[in-house]
C-alpha cells in the first residue's frame, strides 16, 4: 500500500479537454501544467467526468504518491 497525504493547497484549472470515450479529461492550471482526470478520479457530487466540458473552470485537491502528485478531487470552481 502506497501512503498518500493530501496536499493542502487545492488549485483552480480549466478544461482543456474531454475524451468520454476513453474516460479522461485534461485540466490546466494557471502555471500551464496539465493535470489528467479519469472516470475513477473522486469528484464533487452531481458532477462527473462525462459533464465536462472544454472551458470550464474547476478546483483540483491534489494528493502526493510517494513523489508524484495527482488529482484526488474535482469539482467546479465558483467563479
Amino acid at each position: 500500500m502506497i501512503a498518500t497525504d493530501v496536499l493542502t493547497q487545492p488549485l483552480t484549472g480549466t478544461v482543456v479537454e474531454v475524451l468520454p470515450a476513453t474516460g479522461l479529461a485534461d485540466v490546466a492550471d494557471a502555471q500551464q501544467v496539465v493535470w489528467t482526470l479519469t472516470r475513477s478520479t473522486r469528484c464533487a457530487e452531481g458532477l462527473s467526468l462525462a459533464s465536462l466540458r472544454s472551458g470550464q473552470r474547476l478546483v483540483l485537491t491534489l494528493v502526493s504518491l510517494g513523489r508524484e502528485q495527482v488529482v484526488g478531487h474535482y469539482a467546479l470552481a465558483a467563479d
